[in-house]
């Protein structure tokens, strides 16, 4: 089973300058780290689906064919629209 972890964050302002963490683990055993930049300009909300989606790039990446896959983050938000708890608004 890969075990996903995304981390995505927004400092000093909101929005601001942002970034975004993975790391993936199978059994235990770090599989991949990535992290990057993602401008000046960018939202906190931005940020962690940022890393949410990197994650899902990665996992896909090193996803055996009958493998399981579990997400963790830190969001409120990611978790609960994507569990289809929250609702999406779209513009």
């Amino acid at each position: 089973m890969l075990h996903v972890y995304c981390d995505g964050a927004t400092r000093p302002t909101n929005p601001g300058p942002s970034g975004y963490g993975v790391a993936v683990y199978r059994d235990e055993v770090e599989v991949v780290v990535d992290s990057g930049f993602l401008g000046d300009a960018v939202s906190n909300n931005q940020a962690e689906y940022a890393a949410f989606l990197r994650g899902t790039q990665i996992a896909a990446d090193y996803c055996e064919a009958s493998e399981s896959i579990t997400f963790v983050s830190d969001s409120l938000l990611v978790v609960n629209q994507l569990r289809g708890r929250w609702s999406v608004l779209s513009s």
